[in-house]
């Protein structure tokens, strides 16, 4: 089988799958259509042959020159690039619904034998007028879509773009291999010792907000609530904050955030710098509480992670994690954001019972993030007629 993918080669969610496909099916090509701007460092051992969409993307300095080269030049290149590729491929997955794809759509569909969508959140959730045109196209080209199908996501769907390609759609889920490491620190480390190790304090509950430096995590949204409830005094001393911010930063928003939290009366430390595997797995199990309310979110492998990690999550009502809560999984939830002091306090003042019912909170998870199961799931779709 002939499988080529098309997305940021570079991103984890799509090496780990190349990966998988490999490992799991013998005989198997995996090619790469990589389509960002400029070559990240890509793991190519994770895949037989890497085309780049558009080479020589920023070698423009000049704005107008690069203006001039992205309305007319980089078309022609783009389709070139596609037209280049053989016709041979037995499936040809998309990944990340980009617009301008549209425009290359049909001689994309000639390529393969069967076509694939997967849409992973903000390219429906964020995606305006003009591109939700363009995205129509591909959706009725294409054989199958996936994306994580909830009442909230279907009703946006529809309300975008009608409910003819309903039929098209299933959930496919990402694996994540740092669930194996996850694993290995929970057999070398206590809570404690885990905390001891990132100089958090081991004698206060550790919760821990977002998991990047970008507004769309709400920052400061949460923190103004936090401190404005009543209670936040009366607990203050029992707290220590946490902020990951290792990846991302919208125009200064680390030091935005640095100044707005020194003028707080809270304890609390950033994580700026990168972190390795399992100085992360450190941080999901030295926390205690974690606070998840994004503006949006497509099954957030950090929501995961930390439920897995025995944190008790405070989620929002609006994000679509229904499936996990059917399967019996414990976790809060608010409906708005000004309800997190409140949610928060309640939970802090109740901290032993919590933690004692989130051991529920199991091995189970692993069907939402094992890639030897989910990439099952993944062939299944491929070998479908």
């Amino acid at each position: 089988m002939k499988i080529l993918l098309i997305g940021n080669g570079a991103d984890n969610y799509i090496l780990q799958a190349a990966e998988s496909l490999k490992i799991n099916y013998s005989c198997i090509q995996v090619d790469v259509f990589h389509t960002q701007p400029h070559l990240e460092i890509i793991e190519k051992h994770h895949y037989d042959n890497i085309f780049l969409l558009y080479p020589y993307f920023n070698i423009f300095k000049k704005r107008f020159i690069f203006s001039l080269f992205c309305r007319y030049i980089r078309p022609i290149i783009i389709k070139k690039n596609f037209n280049m590729l053989v016709n041979d491929y037995d499936i040809i997955h998309i990944h990340f619904v980009h617009a301008y794809l549209a425009d290359y759509i049909e001689i994309i569909i000639c390529k393969g034998k069967k076509v694939i969508a997967s849409i992973w959140g903000s390219d429906l959730l964020r995606s305006t007028p003009a591109e939700d045109k363009k995205r129509a196209k591909i959706y009725d080209s294409v054989q199958n879509i996936t994306m994580l199908l909830t009442d909230s996501t279907r009703s946006v769907f529809i309300d975008k773009y009608s409910n003819r390609n309903l039929y098209k759609i299933s959930t496919l889920f990402f694996g994540s291999n740092f669930f194996k490491v996850l694993k290995q620190v929970s057999y070398k480390y206590t809570k404690k010792h885990c905390k001891l190790k990132l100089n958090l304090d081991s004698h206060k509950i550790v919760i821990t907000i977002g998991y990047n430096a970008s507004n769309s995590q709400r920052h400061f949204e949460i923190i103004e609530n936090i401190t404005n409830f009543d209670r936040f005094n009366i607990q203050m001393e029992n707290i220590q904050f946490v902020f990951p911010l290792t990846y991302g930063n919208e125009c200064n928003y680390k030091k935005d955030l640095f100044l707005y939290l020194n003028k707080k009366n809270i304890n609390y430390i950033l994580f700026e710098d990168y972190l390795n595997e399992e100085e992360l797995a450190l941080l999901r199990y030295a926390s205690d509480i974690y606070i998840h309310l994004p503006t949006t979110d497509f099954f957030c492998s950090s929501f995961r992670e930390y439920l897995y990690a025995k944190n008790i999550v405070i989620s929002g009502s609006w994000l679509p994690y229904e499936s996990i809560r059917n399967d019996g999984f414990l976790f809060h939830t608010v409906d708005h954001i000004n309800e997190i002091g409140e949610k928060l306090y309640t939970v802090i003042d109740n901290f032993e019972e919590e933690k004692n019912r989130i051991v529920i909170n199991d091995e189970r998870l692993l069907k939402y993030s094992d890639w030897d199961i989910i990439i099952k799931k993944w062939m299944e779709l491929y070998t479908a007629h």
